[in-house]
């Protein structure tokens, strides 16, 4: 029996890490007519640092087709959800407004975190001085056309943004306040189950 040392061990589950990204994986894609196809899906190039803005589909390791958000509803990778939703950002002096208004912005795709009474996604981006794609979550109650960003970076959830939007549930309003709560999947589960329906 051939034993590799632990350090090549991890280079090589890194390296295949990696190599995974940049490959197709197991997925699905919902066009807007309704119609599921399944296939394998790539979104993202981590070695360039980029997300692809047409996702990559292929049936049958051939037939290599190119969806935008315009043209799909959602699509699946690697059992990660990502919906389409119509997107626009508006900053004005340290607040910001992200809107999901049809027709304004663009149609982006979010991953989906949770979905329920209050949905909670992540917008990915790619940082200009960095080739890691980072993200931030929102939340968004359903017959909103707006979303709530959740966090602000490493400073966690934005606490007094949230007290307000969170107003119909006092009790989540505590939780995040006194800090049992504090992650945005952590709200949007007890949004879910504990706050009046």
């Amino acid at each position: 029996m051939i034993r590799l040392p632990i350090s090549l061990l991890f280079l090589l589950y890194c390296s295949h890490s990696l190599f995974s990204q940049q490959s197709y994986l197991k997925g699905y894609v919902v066009l807007t007519t309704g119609d599921t196809l399944h296939g394998e899906v790539k979104d993202r190039d981590i070695n360039r640092g980029r997300l692809l803005s047409r996702i990559r589909f292929k049936q049958n390791g051939k037939k290599l087709k190119k969806y935008s958000a315009y043209d799909v509803s959602s699509y699946s990778i690697d059992n990660v959800v990502f919906a389409s939703k119509w997107y626009e950002e508006q900053a004005e002096f340290f607040n910001s407004r992200y809107l999901n208004q049809y027709g304004r912005g663009e149609k982006v795709f979010l991953r989906v975190n949770s979905k329920g009474r209050l949905s909670c996604y992540t917008k990915e981006f790619v940082d200009q001085d960095d080739v890691a794609i980072n993200g931030f979550e929102l939340f968004m109650k359903e017959g909103d056309d707006y979303f709530e960003r959740a966090n602000q970076g490493l400073f966690g959830l934005k606490k007094k943004k949230l007290t307000k939007y969170f107003s119909d549930c006092p009790a989540l309003v505590e939780n995040i306040n006194n800090g049992d709560i504090r992650t945005a999947l952590e709200v949007a589960v007890f949004y879910n189950s504990e706050c009046d329906k």
